[in-house]
Parts: structure tokens; C-alpha cells; sequence
């Protein structure tokens, strides 16, 4: 990778952030509706209910999500900009750049990933 300035990386990155940063937003506005000043129009029954229930636990757990995808790209973009990206967070070694392209925001080789996943 030496000289490699990861230019298509960040464009993807930047691109990837945007479209987080959108769908957040539509997620945070959506649950807003559910917030104690919203007056929900008239049920009819406890499915209705229910349903609602699960809508703004699925809105949580969404906007969760997005906020890790969210954070796991700002590091990605940090790498960047102090020169260290591309470099496994683990082991030191390079993180091909077949992982990168597909998965940009990568801070582990494939084998230090697996060991990661295996002690979460």
C-alpha cells in the first residue's frame, strides 16, 4: 500500500457517513412521534399498542446501530488523517486492500477480526 493517500477509501467513507447521517436522522424523527407530547390517533385494541411498542423498540435499536456504523466510520476517517490507516489496530501488519475496499472502515486484518469476534 505505501503511498497509497486511501483517496477512493475516504470518498467511500464521506459517502457511507452521509447516508448514516440521513437515515439517523429519519430514524430520530420518526421516534420523535412517540415522544410524551404526541398524541397518538385512536387505537383499536392492545395489538395496535403492541405494534407501537415494537416500532419504537426496533427505532432504538436502529438508531443504535447506526450510531456504532456512525462512530466505526469517524475512526476510519481518523486513521486517515494521522496516516495509519490500513494498519491492523492488533497485530501492526497491513490490512489488504481487498478488505478496505469492501469494507472500509476495517481496523483489523481478517485473522485479528476473527480473533476479536471470538472473545466478544
Amino acid at each position: 500500500m505505501g503511498g497509497n493517500t486511501f483517496a477512493e477509501q475516504k470518498k467511500q467513507l464521506l459517502q457511507q457517513k452521509q447516508e448514516i447521517e440521513a437515515l439517523l436522522a429519519k430514524v430520530t424523527h420518526q421516534d420523535d412521534t412517540f415522544d410524551e407530547g404526541f398524541v397518538p390517533p385512536p387505537t383499536h385494541g392492545q395489538d395496535d399498542e403492541a405494534e407501537r411498542v415494537v416500532d419504537l423498540e426496533m427505532g432504538v435499536k436502529t438508531r443504535g446501530s447506526l450510531r456504532v456504523t456512525l462512530h466505526e466510520i469517524d475512526e476510519a476517517l481518523q486513521r486517515i488523517e494521522e496516516g495509519i490507516y490500513g494498519t491492523c489496530a492488533a497485530c501492526g501488519e497491513e490490512i489488504p486492500e481487498a478488505r478496505l475496499a469492501i469494507s472500509p472502515a476495517s481496523r483489523y486484518c481478517i485473522e485479528c477480526q476473527r480473533k476479536h469476534d471470538w472473545n466478544e
